[in-house]
């Protein structure tokens, strides 16, 4: 008998908030100035979460991946715009 418990229903699942967390982090990634400092926390939760969605969905606990996967993914992309122009940034001053 499988002792994984059965998939959820009705509750946000790490996949979705990773997903969400990735929408802010890419969209934060592109304020001018500010959009530095506040990217970088949602993206990192972006990316945690987005690798949690996807080790549940490996386990059997989770119906869908790709939100995971597409959050951890704009997480990663909003966290490489922020360092290019960081180190951009540094290069002009």
């Amino acid at each position: 008998m499988d002792s994984a418990r059965p998939p959820r229903r009705g509750r946000r699942s790490p996949g979705d908030l990773s997903l969400g967390f990735g929408i802010i982090a890419l969209l934060c990634a592109f304020v001018p100035v500010v959009g530095d400092v506040l990217a970088v926390p949602p993206g990192l939760a972006a990316l945690v979460l987005g690798y949690l969605g996807v080790s549940r969905h490996d386990r059997g606990l989770e119906h869908r991946v790709l939100p995971a996967a597409f959050g951890a993914g704009l997480g990663v992309i909003a966290l490489f715009i922020v360092v290019v122009s960081v180190i951009a940034a540094h290069d002009t001053a």
